[in-house]
């Protein structure tokens, strides 16, 4: 609803509803609606209007108290003796359809009849309070917010110099009020010139977002980070600008901070490739080799074999870390895009296969299933099968499945272990989560959790449905 609409109270066919009848065929008359007069203190008050139009009568009837006091009511006057409803002594009133200023409870008097060439004078008169009281609203409403707003608020004019601000600017840069107002911007604001600032506001583009990042100057001289979200406002005297600023101190230690710990992981990520993979592929590569010249029937095979088998986990266990410190530390969004999920199951499924022998695996997949992921749902796949395997059953099985349906696909893993308690269903997922007999760091199923929320999914894990013991891992992803 336009804040120019003016609200007409009329009782049927009386003169206000005829006096806007009138005026809604001319283009400078505001819109109008007309209301009974006992439901005009409601709509008043719910919805947005610019003024209202009452006969003189109904003034200081019960029927229009509680009318919004910042809303103008102009009085119709059809009678001189209207004038004692809103008191004679306060209205001046010239020729019939003059307007002359009112009383305390009305701004504006309109006389009945109204000569059709003066039709063009009330019209601009009704608009004129509309368009003023929706200035003064929108006025009150920009000095609550300026006044309460939780982030400071500097106003200064064409030439940089401050005209106004509220309380938490004032909090915010340690000075009272008094003395920052008149003061140059370039006092408080720290490595940017007023030339810079005046090719700023060159390139502004009224009604466009425009947010600087700088750094503001306080009363004691320290300095702090700060966000400013800029626009232009018009007050009396010009055009001014505003600037709503924002401390982002804690933001940017948290970003320094991150990064710091970024370093840290991308320098283990190297540590681990280049002592601990390297190292292991010398010792899987002696121990097969001592394989090779050893007797079948040598005992001492079985500690070579021994170390060949942990020399494996151990560079198992280190690139799934490396995976989740790559992925951690590689700054970029995650590039998705449509990949087939059966495909990529099968092919680790048969690699599975291959490395658990003692393992026996069930696959049920349809033909396709297109899923949103990137080129490490294999490894997710893998970190969730080699799970698994670790806490598989005595003959132990693993069975795999796809179900895909057109909003989300779901890939489940089943183990016949002895499942995972209610009390840890969502705990296994956090870093550094281990079952109490396993051996593993607990990096796997944290990764899985990782990516499958940067694809935009969900994991979880449940009971077995067919009642038996054991895990059953579910992942959900969208379909693609």
């Amino acid at each position: 609803m336009s804040t120019r609409e003016v609200l007409v109270v009329t009782d049927g066919r009386g003169p206000t509803a005829r006096l806007a009848e009138e005026l809604d065929g001319l283009a400078e008359a505001p819109a109008t609606t007309t209301v009974d007069p006992t439901a005009a203190v409601d709509r008043a008050t719910t919805g947005v209007w610019g003024c209202v139009l009452v006969p003189a009568t109904l003034v200081g009837e019960d029927c229009l108290q509680g009318l919004p006091p910042e809303l103008p009511t102009i009085a119709l006057l059809t009678d001189g003796n209207d004038l004692d409803a809103i008191g004679s002594d306060d209205v001046a009133t010239g020729g019939p359809g003059d307007v002359a200023t009112g009383g305390p409870d009305v701004v504006d008097v309109v006389e009945w009849p109204v000569e059709p060439d003066r039709y063009p004078f009330v019209a601009r008169r009704l608009r004129a309070h509309a368009s003023g009281a929706r200035r003064e609203r929108d006025a009150a409403r920009f000095r609550a917010m300026f006044r309460d707003s939780p982030d400071p608020i500097i106003v200064h004019d064409a030439d940089g110099r401050i005209v106004d601000l509220n309380r938490r600017a004032c909090e915010s840069l340690g000075y009272e009020r008094e003395e920052l107002v008149g003061m140059a911007l370039p006092e408080i604001e720290v490595g940017i010139s007023e030339a810079e600032m005046d090719e700023v506001w060159e390139g502004y583009t009224p009604g466009e977002p425009l947010t600087l990042e700088g750094r503001h100057r306080r009363k004691d001289g320290t300095e702090f980070p700060v966000e400013v979200s800029l626009g232009r406002i018009d007050l009396p005297g010009g055009e001014h600008f505003f600037g709503i600023v924002r401390d982002v101190t804690d933001r940017d230690e948290r970003e320094r901070r991150l990064e710091r710990r970024t370093d840290q992981l991308e320098f283990f990520n190297g540590l681990l490739r280049h002592e601990v993979l390297n190292g292991m592929t010398v010792v899987r590569g002696n121990a097969e080799l001592l394989l090779e010249q050893l007797p079948e029937d040598d005992d001492r095979r079985r500690h070579v074999e021994a170390i060949d088998e942990r020399s494996e986990d151990i560079v198992s266990v280190t690139r799934r870390v490396r995976s989740v410190l790559g992925r951690l530390t590689d700054g970029r969004e995650a590039s998705l895009s449509t990949v087939d999920a059966a495909a990529i199951l099968e092919e680790r499924i048969a690699s599975f296969a291959e490395s658990h022998p003692e393992v026996e695996v069930c696959l049920e997949t349809p033909g396709e299933a297109p899923v949103v992921a990137d080129s490490f749902l294999g490894d997710v796949l893998d970190n969730v099968l080699g799970n698994a395997a670790d806490h598989a059953g005595e003959a132990p099985t693993v069975e795999a499945s796809i179900d895909a349906g057109p909003e989300t696909t779901t890939i489940r893993i089943a183990d016949d272990g002895r499942g995972v308690p209610d009390e840890r269903k969502e705990a296994i997922f956090e870093r550094g989560e281990t079952g109490p007999t396993s051996g593993s760091t607990g990096f796997g199923l944290y990764f899985v959790d990782i990516m499958v929320a940067e694809y935009g999914g969900d994991v979880w894990v449940e009971d077995r449905a067919d009642g038996e013991s054991g895990a059953v891992f579910v992942l959900e992803l969208p379909t693609g």
